[in-house]
């Protein structure tokens, strides 16, 4: 069923308090909520004839008018070959695939096809509607749109939720390549633990506040460094990532990732590309629980940024 292009409505006595995204994900039922809030920062969403903001909250009366339908949450990723997407490993339970520096993880509209989720349905139909949302493909976990790297999806349900299990409890370890801005002086930390908080329009910036010893702060591991003329590699592991984690708690020590401008890196060329790069996942096969070590050599911009800092591109970090 498709939206109409444009919805005007008067909120009654009993919507009165309701916050604005809610009041219009009530009036196009299945939309996304990122999507809603997406329109409401662009200004397509008026109240009174004027912008407001997502967590306005409504008075009876109020005139709400959506100029463009937020797309539903319901669709699935279209199938599309995506250049650089690259097939790392697969058997009947999980693949494995490599992205490039720029490429999304998921689509957020219904029309885009240059996604990894695009790819993985392309390459195997079946993984359509599989995921914690309908459009994740099968992923369990996903990357910046400026990181390249590794990405693990489940091909079946079963396997889909027995590696989001593992992933949850910490049963997997990630490893990044970061080059980052700076040569250390003093020792690296071996760890970094602070808490994350989003700021800005729609949350868009992370930063990391002070250290803390707390259970549930997220935790960075340091496992080695290599220092260049202008920057450092740092081998980094996570067990459990959250959203923007390795560049925001880099940068509350002093060393912003290379190509994170808005936390002080230099810029890597157009597309908020970062030399950041996911580059292995131990985790335990959803069948057999066997151990398994999936890897993938740094990809650009990570190779020649190391280049540029005198760094020898290795195919392998030894974690």
């Amino acid at each position: 069923m498709a939206f109409d292009a444009t919805m005007e409505a008067v909120v009654p006595e009993a919507g009165a308090g309701t916050r604005l995204e809610a009041f219009i994900r009530g009036r196009f039922p299945g939309s996304s909520l990122t999507q809603v809030r997406r329109l409401i920062a662009e200004g397509v969403v008026r109240v009174n004839d004027r912008h407001a903001p997502k967590g306005y909250r409504l008075r009876a009366g109020d005139r709400v008018r959506v100029e463009r339908a937020p797309a539903r949450a319901d669709w699935t990723p279209a199938p599309a070959a995506v250049d650089g997407v690259l097939v790392v490993y697969e058997d009947r339970e999980l693949l494995a695939v490599a992205k490039p520096a720029g490429v999304p993880s998921v689509p957020q509209r219904p029309d885009e096809t240059g996604t990894v989720a695009n790819a993985l349905v392309a390459h195997d139909p079946s993984l359509a509607g599989l995921g914690r949302t309908p459009r994740d493909a099968g992923l369990i976990s996903r990357l910046d749109n400026g990181t390249s790297g590794l990405l693990v999806a489940g091909r079946t349900r079963a396997a889909f939720q027995e590696l989001l299990r593992a992933n949850t409890a910490g049963e997997l370890r990630k490893g990044y390549l970061a080059l980052v801005e700076g040569i250390r002086r003093t020792p690296w930390p071996t760890r970094i633990r602070r808490p994350l908080e989003a700021r800005g329009p729609r949350g868009a910036v992370v930063v990391a506040g002070a250290e803390s010893e707390a259970r549930e702060v997220p935790e960075t591991r340091i496992l080695r460094t290599r220092a260049g003329v202008e920057g450092t590699l740092v081998v980094a592991e996570l067990r459990h990532g959250e959203r923007h984690q390795i560049r925001a708690h880099l940068a509350a020590i002093g060393h912003p990732v290379w190509g994170d401008v808005e936390r002080g890196g230099r810029p890597l060329g157009d597309g908020g590309r970062l030399a950041l790069h996911a580059a292995w996942i131990e985790l335990p096969h959803p069948r057999t629980g066997h151990r398994l070590r999936l890897e993938t050599p740094p990809m650009e911009p990570l190779a020649s940024a190391l280049r540029a800092a005198r760094l020898p591109v290795r195919q392998r970090e030894e974690p």
